[in-house]
């Protein structure tokens, strides 16, 4: 396995993924990992002691761990699989939101810019999200019919597409039922 495919390692979620499994995965050592993570623990501990404010512990050690990696690994791409897509502007709106009023020193780059560069998303028939797909980012998402399994839309595949994406280009509908996904696996450039 090259390097490359090392570091587009597609996750369900980050959270039941070990240190040692991470780095075993980018070819690095745990203890790297480790001190990263250590490092960011302790600047976001420093900076929100002195908070007056109840959010100052909001970013939570799952959240300053998953920021770390994906600060110190740029080419981590992050899949959410069938994780819907509708709650993700709300979501990175109030993330961006708490990083202008409370972490902006503690990361490089507002939450909704990770988003866009490494992490992508998959849905099958979700109305709301297909309609703020401008605010999530056309180049994160991928719709899947889940086939095979029962819950899926599978056979009618073609009608759930035609429905939840009235109103877009044939070119973003194309981006995020074909494109985006042969990108994210490696199957196109």
């Amino acid at each position: 396995m090259n390097q490359t495919t090392r570091n587009e390692i597609v996750w369900r979620h980050y959270c039941g993924t070990s240190q040692r499994a991470i780095a075993r995965l980018l070819d690095i050592d745990r203890k790297s990992v480790n001190r990263v993570l250590k490092q960011h623990q302790r600047q976001r501990t420093e900076k929100t002691q002195d908070e007056r404010s109840p959010r100052a512990g909001l970013l939570d050690p799952y959240a300053d761990r998953i920021v770390q990696l994906l600060e110190r690994y740029p080419n981590l791409h992050v899949g959410f699989g069938e994780s819907g897509i509708g709650w993700l502007p709300y979501a990175l709106d109030r993330m961006d939101f708490e990083y202008e009023d409370r972490f902006r020193d503690l990361m490089k780059l507002k939450p909704s810019e990770y988003w866009r560069r490494q992490c992508r998303a998959t849905f099958q028939y979700d109305r709301i999200g297909a309609r703020l797909v401008e605010d999530i980012g056309v180049e994160t998402l991928m719709w899947g019919s889940d086939y095979p399994h029962p819950d899926g839309v599978w056979p009618e595949s073609s009608k759930y597409i035609d429905e939840q994406f009235a109103g877009l280009s044939p070119e973003v509908i194309h981006k995020i039922t074909c494109e985006n996904a042969g990108k994210f696996y490696g199957l196109i450039n």
